[in-house]
């Protein structure tokens, strides 16, 4: 075989191979393919108002998706269906409408001149359908309208920052107007957001919650204890540094505790060993109280205690199984300080099932 030839069956080969690793990537990657979509649509958008509606409903859907495989990475099945866009045809006299289908829901709604509006519109509808839809109809209505204008907010904030002002002036504004309720809702899932448990905790809770009813109908009953655990939670959003507080809800459906790792001195000893005792002794009467899931939290230099507790746990799987392990990153405000008011702090959280009380 001539050298020739060898070297263009190696080429040959190395752009297949390419080839091959980009298609695997874009397979398990759809949302990618959604965004090169709508960029290129972008580019040949002056060519006729279809293509720019393609790459306008590419767009929105691609960030969508992007930010609903983020959360689905810090608790598994928040958001479990895929989103689809399409514009109405601009002379049909619909309405804007969401049809559910089995792996995605499709957003179908008018193209409106506004490009913030049509996100803003869709991420509304996007949320409202699928953010723990089997569990949402047994949450108490406004705590979840809460829930659902948090999330968006979130979801802009991170994948279009541009459009936060569009959606605060001309949507959050008008809801939160005269509804004190709703007002101090969302300060309590600011501060959640802020510390990185609105989606790893309370979603999580909720979602748990509803899904032991799914698919059973609504009654009001069923609102109360999330109304009475959110009451709960309120206290660890505005827990101060060093202050103690109960970290434990024990209702009929929801039996939790929330265990923060303290100051790095009251888990170092001045030889630099860890002492995670008291947690452990914690953990195990949360087995004699009946609780069947613990979130472990800690921040810097306390993240080698909870992973030191999270070591011990595992080496007794028959009563503990590990469901979710997250690192993230936090903001630490300091109204002191210009230099330091957006400093990123490195944080964890930990949860694990009590399997013996489930």
């Amino acid at each position: 075989m001539s050298e020739e030839l060898l070297t263009i069956i190696g080429l040959v080969t190395s752009w297949s191979l390419t080839f091959a690793i980009i298609s695997i990537y874009f397979l398990f990657h759809p949302e990618k393919v959604e965004k090169w979509f709508a960029i290129i649509a972008k580019l040949f958008s002056f060519t006729s108002k279809k293509v720019e509606k393609i790459h306008i409903s590419k767009d929105i859907q691609s960030k969508l998706n992007i930010y609903r495989k983020e959360v689905n990475k810090e608790c598994e099945g928040l958001v479990p269906s895929k989103t689809k866009v399409k514009f109405l045809n601009p002379m049909s006299f619909g309405e804007d409408r969401v049809e559910h289908h089995e792996d995605k829901v499709i957003i179908i709604m008018k193209n409106r001149k506004n490009q913030d509006e049509n996100f803003v519109k869709a991420s509304l509808f996007c949320v409202e359908n699928t953010l723990i839809p089997n569990a949402r109809r047994y949450v108490d209505p406004q705590l979840m309208k809460s829930v659902d204008l948090q999330f968006v907010k979130n979801l802009i904030a991170k994948v279009d920052k541009a459009k936060l002002n569009y959606y605060i002036d001309n949507h959050l504004s008008i809801q939160l107007e005269n509804n004190n309720e709703l007002v101090e809702n969302i300060n309590i899932l600011d501060l959640l957001s802020e510390r990185g448990v609105f989606t790893r905790i309370l979603l999580k809770v909720l979602r748990d919650y509803g899904l032991q009813f799914f698919p059973r109908p609504s009654i009001p009953g069923h609102y109360e204890e999330p109304r009475i655990f959110f009451e709960k939670i309120k206290e660890f959003a505005n827990k101060k540094p060093g202050e103690d507080i109960n970290p434990t809800f024990k209702g009929k459906h929801i039996k939790i505790s929330i265990i923060m790792i303290g100051r790095s001195a009251k888990v170092f000893t001045e030889a630099g060993d860890v002492n995670v005792s008291p947690y452990m002794t914690w953990i195990f009467s949360c087995e004699d109280k009946g609780i069947n899931s613990i979130f472990l939290l800690a921040r810097d230099r306390t993240i080698i205690a909870a992973q030191h507790i999270a070591g011990l746990l595992d080496l007794m799987p028959e009563r503990f199984e590990m469901v979710a392990n997250s690192v993230y990153s936090v903001k630490i405000k300091n109204k002191y300080s210009l230099k330091d008011r957006d400093k990123k702090s490195k944080a964890i959280c930990i949860n694990y099932i009590i399997k013996e009380n489930l």
